[in-house]
């Protein structure tokens, strides 16, 4: 859940101070997703510096547990697990300077 707050604080800040880096939620979307796959595998090349530390300091480890010594297979069922968790509503974003749409989002798919 780190990971994923962080994409959306870091998307949400963005788009506050205007900045050309902010994500579509399409974009946001592939990070949380598939940079979180990645990141866990030990590659940091989808990562933001706002959200992975290794970014910065490439002498960190990654805590386990990780998804290196998981097949393929187990791989791509946690991907389709990770896209039904996080799919949001039609007409929600993520993508927004108030905080608090990430929560209602998740609220509204757990309740």
């Amino acid at each position: 859940m780190r990971y994923f707050n962080g994409c959306v604080f870091t998307a949400g800040l963005r788009k506050k101070n205007d900045d050309p880096n902010t994500p579509t939620n399409e974009e946001l979307r592939y990070i949380q997703v598939e940079g979180l796959i990645q990141h866990l595998l030990n590659n940091h090349d989808l990562c933001w510096k706002e959200v992975c530390w290794y970014k910065e300091n490439e002498e960190l480890q990654l805590q386990t547990p990780t998804l290196q010594s998981f097949t393929e297979m187990e791989i791509e069922g946690f991907w389709k697990m990770l896209l039904t968790i996080f799919k949001l509503p039609i007409q929600q974003s993520l993508v927004t300077c108030y905080r608090t749409a990430y929560n209602e989002a998740f609220n509204r798919k757990i309740l």
